[in-house]
């Protein structure tokens, strides 16, 4: 809300400078944020925890503006200046997506691209761009392959046991939820995670649904989520 206070000119003067400085966020934040509920997109200052990510939303508007700004009418159509304005578009929008945040990278990308579209670019390349944008979150979020590794289906446990589920994923795949069931009809979820991860360490609770299956037979699956809570 106090962003929206600055004078135009402010905004136009530092776009470059914003632009950049969130992006060095949330490298940072991919490298060394805080993680929670599988996602690492926060940074820890103390006194707040900081999502450049969100920060991006505006920064992206700034950046693209001046950008366009400074590009002649006629010159918006070039290959050169489309090139240029997908770069400061995708990098972000990976950073994000990384991290993983489908959602905000949606947002992320719209706002780009209604800058794009105001700022005059031919509908070829506007449709063009967006399919671009679209086949690289596609194949960067949510559609890897995920599969077991342990337990496996012929090991029996029993309550109280550390047990080790891990996974093999080939590609970003953003967040998994993990369940369980004693019937292979009912499931629970035990944890959501970064499938970059890779394995995690369940107690298994005692339970009285487990105490009627003689067998000791316990049932694990994995599941893509796009959901953030």
């Amino acid at each position: 809300i106090l962003l929206s206070f600055l004078d135009i000119k402010i905004w136009h003067y530092f776009a470059y400078l914003f632009y950049a400085i969130v992006l060095f966020f949330l490298i940072w934040a991919s490298l060394y944020g805080v993680k929670a509920s599988g996602s690492q997109r926060w940074i820890n200052l103390y006194f707040l925890n900081l999502q450049p990510s969100e920060l991006m939303k505006v920064a992206m508007i700034a950046c693209l503006a001046k950008y366009y700004h400074r590009v002649g009418l006629d010159k918006v159509n070039s290959f050169q200046y489309v090139f240029t304005a997908l770069i400061i578009l995708i990098l972000p929008i990976m950073l994000v997506l990384s991290q993983p945040d489908l959602g905000t990278s949606i947002l992320i990308a719209l706002s780009g691209l209604a800058v794009i579209w105001l700022a005059g670019l031919n509908m070829k390349f506007f449709i063009s761009t967006r399919l671009i944008l679209v086949i690289i979150m596609f194949v960067s979020f949510g559609y890897g392959q995920v599969k077991i590794t342990s337990p496996r289906a012929s090991e029996v446990y029993t309550p109280d046991d550390l047990l080790e589920i891990t996974w093999q994923a080939d590609k970003i795949v953003g967040l998994l939820d993990i369940e369980f069931s004693f019937n292979n009809k009912s499931w629970e979820k035990i944890e959501r995670i970064d499938a970059k991860e890779g394995s995690y360490f369940w107690p298994m609770p005692f339970s009285d649904k487990y105490s009627k299956n003689k067998d000791g037979s316990l049932y694990i699956r994995l599941k893509k989520t796009f959901d953030q809570d």
